[in-house]
């Protein structure tokens, strides 16, 4: 009798957290649908805040549950301190929370959805001190009109052993230091934390996108651009996976450990883009095991797409309906580069290819990290003729490569999907 009370209790929880949150879109993926998962204010008060006074009443105080709804532009001046078992959701499309934002220590259970945080001297968001439990969704941060990308600390820090934290369809701009996992090399335990950062967009948030330390760390389908000193940052035994996520125009996009600073951590890629990027720096560990929820990958090249049109407060919220960007399925070529006179096409499995003077020249097919596949030409060419060659890609594995075509001064890149 105990045993069927036990599975009909599972049952009646797991049913219970698949309904729909008051006030909140959707559900958590990643490590804050553990441990419980995360529902907020669910089943507490719903109270619409306008100014400082009211949001500060709002937040702190007792770790009840309370549902905050912020309409327009509330300006507070620094950190408030804010409790736990909260939803704080911004109203229609034009919620924003100017001069500073939200502190939590030892508090759990809370969600943020749909706010712009801009213009804090110190963290906009600060999860410190063993929190659980947190989700920060679709939300937009930045240093705010009229500051410079150093002017500020964090934007949003997960510090002291805090764990079951997911950050997802967030867009940060206008930063330089951005996201700060773990506090510094001698806070040891914080190798407990466990963070999920996927959907979010870093345009030209020049690093910690995040740096980590000590901590495990899952970034999926994130999109980074022109983080200009380096995109992820893995230090000091952070075990740290990196998964379908599109790089572009980052000098450094995967980093292991800070020098002058940490020591290295463990830092893995699989099936990353990288446009225009220099080195990637890994360092293998078996990650297996170490994110034990169910999570769906995007394919890679959708990341921009989804980045674009779904992601920062404000934003639509992605559903199968609404998902327009280019199916993978209906096309091989996702990218043609072609050099000013080489040219290079795929037309099913036959490729296409022509230069403009007599040259020597060399196909390969090479995988997204730069590994050599296979070369199905090399010779010589002669001037403005179309050669047919028939690829055979029924041996590669579902995955991004590319199809470099190289003559004596030019080099065309064919990017498909497998």
């Amino acid at each position: 009798m105990k045993k069927s009370f036990t599975i009909f209790f599972i049952i009646i929880s797991l049913f219970s957290y698949s309904q729909t949150l008051t006030n909140v879109i959707g559900l958590p993926e990643g490590f804050a649908s553990l441990n419980g998962g995360v529902t907020g204010g669910q089943g507490g008060p719903v109270v619409t805040v306008t100014n400082e006074d009211e949001l500060k009443e709002a937040v702190d105080g007792v770790n009840t549950a309370t549902i905050i709804l912020v309409k327009g532009t509330v300006f507070v001046s620094g950190e408030l301190s804010a409790r736990g078992n909260k939803t704080i959701v911004g109203l229609g499309t034009d919620a924003r929370i100017e001069g500073g934002g939200f502190g939590w220590n030892t508090k759990s259970n809370v969600i943020v959805q749909n706010i712009t945080f801009e213009d804090a001297s110190d963290d906009l968001l600060k999860i410190n001190n063993k929190c659980k439990n947190f989700w920060i969704d679709h939300c937009t941060f930045s240093d705010g009109d009229g500051t410079y990308a150093g002017s500020h600390d964090g934007m949003l820090d997960v510090t002291r052993g805090s764990e079951f934290v997911t950050i997802s369809y967030n867009k940060f701009f206008n930063h330089d230091k951005n996201i700060l996992i773990g506090h510094s090399d001698s806070e040891s335990g914080d190798v407990i934390m466990k963070v999920t950062l996927h959907h979010n967009w870093f345009n030209g948030t020049i690093q910690r996108n995040p740096r980590v330390r000590f901590a495990t760390v899952h970034c999926y389908n994130n999109y980074y651009v022109g983080n200009t000193t380096y995109s992820v940052a893995s230090a000091i035994n952070a075990k740290v996976l990196v998964e379908n996520c599109y790089f572009k125009n980052c000098p450094i996009p995967l980093q292991v450990g800070v020098p002058g600073f940490s020591p290295a951590g463990f830092l893995v890629q699989n099936g990353c883009f990288f446009d225009n990027c220099g080195t990637l720096q890994t360092k293998a560990y078996n990650m297996t095991g170490l994110f034990p929820y169910t999570y769906k990958l995007d394919s890679v090249k959708y990341v921009p797409c989804i980045a674009e049109s779904f992601v920062g407060a404000s934003k639509t919220y992605r559903t199968p309906e609404n998902f327009t960007c280019d199916d993978a399925e209906q096309t091989n070529a996702i990218q043609h580069i072609n050099g000013n006179s080489n040219r290079l096409m795929l037309n099913n499995n036959t490729l296409i290819f022509s230069c403009k003077d007599i040259s020597h020249a060399e196909i390969s097919i090479v995988s997204i990290d730069g590994r050599l596949i296979d070369i199905p030409f090399r010779g010589w060419l002669s001037a403005g003729v179309d050669n047919k060659i028939e690829l055979n890609l029924r041996h590669l594995s579902k995955a991004l490569f590319l199809i470099v075509f190289k003559t004596a001064n030019e080099k065309s890149v064919l990017k498909i999907q497998k």
